[in-house]
């Protein structure tokens, strides 16, 4: 009896295909994927870590083609099943690795927000399963990709704590994709008023 048999098959939520997973970890996981390896080979997977100003960020994906068609029918198309699909085969490891962490997610516009009907950053940080505090806000709209290098550097002044955190909680501040890092950095400042246990986990990086 071959061993496919004994897994039903899935369908890819990113290409539509029907795929089979013969993987173990779908066992020990017990729950299904619902990204084909082909499709999570083409977003380019490399999990990266780096610190930065001390603070350790983790990326996992390159910011290439396919990550970035998927990302904007995503966030762009409003295809809110596709934010299963960019933890999907992280999804234990990185359970281990943040447990006991509350989630800080970087804030979309709220007008984008209201438009989709969802703020796309938390969407997807939610299958992690940690206590989610919305607690930064942009005190006015501001678009990083409508920016110059310079004018990127506004976000400091653009993003803010509308209420304080526990004190030294262990924070992850979550993001989609790094390139500037000027809101990143923003974010640590607000938060290591409260907390020096912060560390950075970001889909891309898009340097």
């Amino acid at each position: 009896m071959q061993l496919k048999q004994f897994f039903k098959p899935i369908v890819c939520k990113a290409c539509f295909k029907t795929f089979i997973p013969l993987s173990l970890e779908n066992v020990f996981e017990n729950r299904e994927k619902c990204l084909c390896k082909h499709c999570y080979e083409q977003m380019n997977p490399n999990i990266t870590i780096k610190r930065i100003k001390g603070i350790e960020h983790m990326f996992l994906y390159e910011y290439k083609s396919y990550f970035r068609e998927l990302l904007y029918r995503f966030k762009g198309c409003y295809d809110l099943p596709l934010k299963d699909i960019f933890l999907d085969y992280y999804l234990n490891i990185l359970k281990m690795k943040y447990y006991g962490y509350s989630v800080v997610p970087i804030p979309s516009n709220e007008s984008e927000n209201i438009e989709r009907g969802f703020n796309h950053v938390t969407e997807v940080f939610k299958l992690l399963n940690l206590p989610i505090l919305e607690v930064l806000e942009k005190n006015k709209p501001y678009k990083q990709a409508d920016r110059n290098g310079a004018e990127r550097k506004e976000i400091e002044k653009v993003l803010v704590l509308k209420e304080p955190i526990k004190a030294n909680s262990k924070i992850l501040i979550v993001d989609d994709v790094y390139t500037t890092g000027n809101t990143i950095r923003a974010a640590v400042c607000l938060v290591l008023k409260y907390s020096k246990r912060i560390k950075v986990l970001l889909l891309a990086k898009n340097i």
